[in-house]
């Protein structure tokens, strides 16, 4: 096994790991693997921040919307504006996609989604102001 697929296990098997001890011994064997060989496992490390990222900004974006999903309908959002499922709606809020990699809305997304804020904003806001007729 090479540096590169014994550091891959290595990080699943972080993942599994129960208890600190497991965990502190993997760590210190990833240590030992790292010395050395940083261009070798530079790939796993930017796809590691890059997952990071992708989780970071989901979660931002899920804690920003947290008032207003339990208010609006999400997945009606999803096939309105995205012409999307429920599902992918779903993994985008949740961060993780089926196969349990990383997602985030893209930037192009956002912006969509922000416009699609907008108009259901308006929306609400001619029947209040409608109400009454």
């Amino acid at each position: 096994m090479n540096v590169v697929e014994e550091y891959r296990s290595l990080w699943v098997a972080l993942r599994k790991a129960e208890t600190k001890e497991e965990k502190d011994a993997i760590h210190a064997r990833m240590a030992e693997l790292t010395e050395g060989h940083e261009k070798e496992l530079a790939p796993i490390f930017e796809q590691a921040i890059d997952d990071l990222h992708a989780k970071a900004r989901a979660e931002l974006v899920r804690q920003k919307l947290a008032y207003v999903t339990d208010m609006l309908s999400m997945s009606k959002i999803a096939e309105d504006y995205f012409n999307r499922s429920r599902g992918w709606m779903s993994q985008k809020l949740s961060g993780k996609n089926s196969s349990g990699k990383s997602t985030s809305f893209t930037p192009e997304e956002l912006n969509i989604l922000a416009d699609a804020l907008r108009d259901i904003s308006k929306k609400l806001e001619d029947v209040a102001n409608n109400i009454h007729s």
